[in-house]
């Protein structure tokens, strides 16, 4: 079986931002639905769900670039705010 290539790093770039942008919609949302409805509203615990999964895929995918890019990777792509760190959360 091929492994499939994987993202470039251009690509974790593009990918990081859209995560990011989605996050922050989420958030914002599901903070105004709780806020309005109740926590354990269907629509304020679907929101949540999805933020949840939203942060995982962004956790896994950089846990990817890292693997893939070691060095060249960088903290900020998926969690912008964090800094121009090296791997891992190091100094750049």
């Amino acid at each position: 079986m091929n492994k499939k290539p994987g993202f470039t790093l251009d690509e974790h770039r593009t990918m990081g931002r859209e995560l990011y942008d989605v996050s922050r919609i989420l958030s914002r949302t599901s903070v105004a639905t709780s806020n309005t409805y109740a926590n354990k509203d269907r629509a304020a615990a679907g929101l949540s769900r999805a933020l949840q999964q939203v942060n995982k895929a962004r956790s896994a995918l950089e846990e990817r670039m890292f693997a893939e890019y070691g060095d060249r990777a960088a903290l900020g792509i998926y969690y912008p705010g964090h800094g121009q760190r090296g791997a891992r959360g190091g100094p750049a």
